[in-house]
């Protein structure tokens, strides 16, 4: 914030014309040799001269008052704007340890409720809801690497992201190789009983899919936590400082808030 302009010329002027004054009565009083109107003048001269050092010295105050309460002002709003960058940029980590929180989860869901299922419908949809949550993280590992969310050691955050969007691509990869048949069998087990249906033992013996589903698996959970570790000690620094990291594993929520 620019320094407001504080104008003295006025004061300057009247101060200048009260000692102009003041010394032309006193040149004028001691012109005289004697009388009333020279100690008249002489007054008056006086008068004037109290008036200048008076003039002088409110100008001297009003100057150090007005740089003082400029001062102030700048201070306050350096201050405000400090505060106002601060809580955006809070706001933007927060954003990020939220989609990186959510999508993850989301993902765990999706890998449950196949689990839960064990049918070509149901894996078909929930991998289809991964890939949606696959390009959340991708987009937020862009958004990281761009420097949007105001966070530290960016790379490290996204090296952690793409780690675990590897892990899924490898899942999507294996959903696209297998669902195609995983799909015509779920047809013909619609003409079978529950004990001769192969698709719940297909679904369960995928390699990849049963790496991932199982409780606590760490090729989802440790890129992960990496993540949001770092993340995490970024929004919150003051429950962090002095403190290791905080690894939930796969059967408990991280902390968000």
């Amino acid at each position: 914030m620019e320094e407001p302009h504080v104008s003295t010329w006025p004061l300057v002027m009247t101060v200048a014309a009260c000692g102009l004054v003041s010394l032309a009565l006193l040149g004028l009083a001691h012109s005289r040799l004697a009388g009333r109107l020279d100690l008249l003048y002489l007054e008056v001269a006086k008068t004037a001269l109290n008036l200048l050092f008076v003039g002088i010295a409110a100008m001297l105050a009003r100057t150090v008052v007005d740089r003082y309460v400029a001062a102030r002002e700048r201070e306050r709003a350096a201050l405000e704007r400090r505060e106002a960058e601060a809580s955006a940029a809070h706001a933007r980590r927060l954003a990020a340890l939220t989609t990186l929180t959510s999508s993850y989860w989301n993902v765990r869901k999706c890998l449950t409720i196949i689990d839960a299922h064990r049918s070509a419908k149901s894996y078909g949809e929930q991998i289809r809801l991964i890939i949606d949550h696959r390009l959340d993280l991708q987009q937020l590992d862009n958004d990281i690497c761009a420097g949007m969310h105001a966070l530290e050691q960016p790379f490290r955050i996204g090296n952690a992201i793409r780690a675990l969007d590897a892990q899924l691509a490898r899942l999507t990869d294996e959903w696209r190789e297998k669902y195609l048949m995983l799909s015509q069998q779920q047809k013909a087990d619609e003409l079978v009983g529950p004990e001769a249906k192969k698709v719940p033992a297909a679904i369960e013996a995928l390699p990849v899919l049963e790496a991932l589903r199982a409780d606590k698996a760490p090729a989802l959970h440790t890129p992960f936590e990496d993540a949001a570790g770092l993340i995490r000690r970024q929004v919150f620094p003051l429950e962090s400082e002095g403190e290791a990291p905080v690894n939930t594993g796969g059967g408990g929520a991280p902390r968000v808030a």
